[in-house]
């Protein structure tokens, strides 16, 4: 450039830090990559009753539960993310119940 002195002293500062713009970039991307987690536990009941048909009398009563472990996982890189489920959704949970349920019912109620 027009009127700059070269400095020996200036080019030693930047190969001790790594260059003048290298490692810019890679630090800003390093520097934001985020992850966050949360998880819950949820406990999920069903209760059922065994009704006589012809008498309308209550014949048996039950009660079966599972608990369901709902985690999420987010990672966001420069502004963009991206999300992750874990663990088994309230429809499986209300299906397992049921099966539970049934089974429950047919070993002892035959």
């Amino acid at each position: 450039m027009v009127g700059e002195q070269h400095s020996p002293d200036r080019e030693n500062e930047n190969a001790a830090t790594g260059g003048g713009f290298e490692g810019g970039p890679a630090g800003t991307v390093a520097g934001s990559v985020q992850t966050q987690e949360a998880t819950g536990v949820w406990l999920v009941g069903m209760r059922y009753k065994i009704m006589d048909a012809t008498t309308t009398e209550q014949v048996a009563q039950g009660y079966s539960e599972e608990k369901m472990e709902v985690g999420a996982t987010s990672t966001s890189v420069m502004g963009v993310s991206e999300g992750a489920k874990g663990g088994v959704g309230l429809d499986t949970m209300v299906q397992r119940l049921v099966q539970k349920a049934v089974w429950e019912i047919d070993s002892k109620y035959k």
